[in-house]
């Protein structure tokens, strides 16, 4: 039910038979797609504003290592324990309205290193009004990252029974602590986040 007109992959491709897999999934349903990573000073639009002021940037990783004449298919070799987590793509995707941060499947190491590219130089983005939490609440949530974002709503993208545990209570009391509203894909229905005078609410329910 979407026109998906291009992908976003992380340059970091592991574990490299998945990476492969989506490669072949989006080239044979004839989407472009690229690697992207952070700009070095701060985030740098990718694309926006659309017609409808939309615009998004990437926020991590922070750098990648494309191989020349790869047209951004960049391979890694042996890959530390967490690191392919922390080189999912975290994005800032904001409307007139919203500004939500997807934080991906981000770990304790991924969040930290972002925690410092926001803060640096007066980069920082401030509170935002939705963050998709990391690593679908798994207990691996930096506390000052959160006290950055600051979000109203926090998505949870967890299936329903999973055998991982997630979410953590530890990640949702972090969030709720800082005055979040939770919704959560495995108790909640379909759900909206919108903005009446100023206020972000959420329209839907939960279990």
């Amino acid at each position: 039910g979407r026109v998906v007109e291009e992908a976003y992959v992380s340059p970091v491709l592991a574990p490299a038979g998945h990476a492969e897999g989506v490669a072949r999934l989006l080239d044979a349903a004839s989407i472009p797609w690229r690697s992207v990573s952070a700009a070095p000073h701060g985030p740098e639009l990718l694309a926006g504003p659309a017609p409808d002021g939309v615009e998004w940037a990437v926020l991590a990783p922070a750098d990648h290592h494309a191989e020349p004449g790869s047209a951004g298919r960049s391979t890694t070799g042996a890959v530390e324990d967490g690191a392919a987590n922390d080189g999912s793509v975290v994005m800032v995707i904001r409307t007139p309205d919203l500004s939500i941060v997807a934080l991906g499947d981000l770990e304790a190491r991924g969040q930290a290193a972002l925690l410092r590219n926001l803060t640096e130089d007066g980069a920082s983005l401030g509170p935002v009004d939705v963050v998709k939490m990391a690593h679908h609440g798994s207990r691996a949530q930096d506390p000052e990252l959160a006290r950055l974002l600051g979000p109203d709503v926090v998505l949870v993208g967890v299936g329903a029974d999973n055998t991982y545990g997630h979410p953590t209570q530890d990640a949702l009391d972090l969030y709720e602590s800082h005055g979040a509203t939770i919704l959560r894909t495995d108790l909640c229905s379909t759900s909206g986040v919108l903005v009446r005078q100023g206020q972000t609410l959420v329209a839907g329910g939960c279990s």
